[in-house]
């Protein structure tokens, strides 16, 4: 009997009906708010006002430029004055480089140069945190990211990391953006190779995933990546 059988799941035709909703679900959703340009002048600003604009950009803009120009003024903060500008300059650097955008960040200089975002992480880890498993979960998405462009010999040693960090998330703060650490592991056993040649799981993988959709069903990418080890699994 195979797994879905097992687990009650309906048949590949009801998967794919309710991917369709989903993806309808998704398409029918409020689009963003204009983007505020008085967010984009942040030079004379107070730290507590570039913070206060920041947080704003980071909760209801689309607009990159707001974010890249968020991360320059966070970087010029100093976080004895924000304690909270280096992880919300992270949090902007990885909106950025999550949708293949190229983030730049100031040198020592104040001159802007191209980062993959994990130099302002050593940035935050420098720097006492309310709430220190909030980098845990941007290292693990930044690193996420280094993977999908790595080579093998690179993923090699990124891996490591990325699944321990996964794994202590999920054990310790699984309600990190809905879900987010139990989604992230699920999809590295659902798309990594199989072991030995790698730790891909399929059973792992739909239970991760289905506890992520379980449990906080206000996201849809929980419910799109179960959807589609649901459909590897009718395989």
């Amino acid at each position: 009997m195979k797994r879905s059988e097992r687990s009650g799941v309906g048949s590949p035709r009801d998967q794919l009906f309710l991917l369709l909703l989903l993806l309808l679900a998704a398409c029918s959703a409020p689009q963003p708010r204009a983007a505020d340009p008085t967010f984009l002048d942040l030079t004379d600003a107070t730290p507590q006002a570039v913070v206060l604009r920041a947080q704003a950009i980071l909760a209801a803009d689309d607009d990159p430029a707001q974010f890249q120009r968020a991360l320059h003024s966070l970087q010029l903060l100093d976080p004895a004055a924000a304690p909270q500008a280096p992880l919300l300059a992270l949090r902007c650097c990885h909106w950025l480089a999550d949708r293949g955008l190229a983030p730049t960040r100031l040198d020592k200089a104040d001159r802007p140069r191209a980062t993959n975002c994990l130099p302002l992480l050593k940035t935050v880890r420098r720097h006492p945190q309310e709430d220190p498993a909030q980098a845990d979960y941007l290292e693990l998405l930044l690193l996420g990211l280094k993977l999908q462009k790595a080579s093998v010999f690179e993923a090699a040693g990124t891996l490591p990391r990325f699944q321990k960090l996964a794994e202590a998330l999920v054990a310790s703060r699984p309600e990190l953006d809905q879900g987010g650490p139990l989604r992230v592991l699920g999809m590295l056993h659902l798309r990594a190779p199989q072991w030995p040649a790698g730790p891909g799981d399929l059973d792992r993988a739909l239970e991760l995933l289905g506890q992520a959709a379980a449990q906080y069903p206000a996201h849809p990418d929980n419910h799109l990546v179960l959807a589609e080890a649901l459909l590897e699994d009718e395989d």
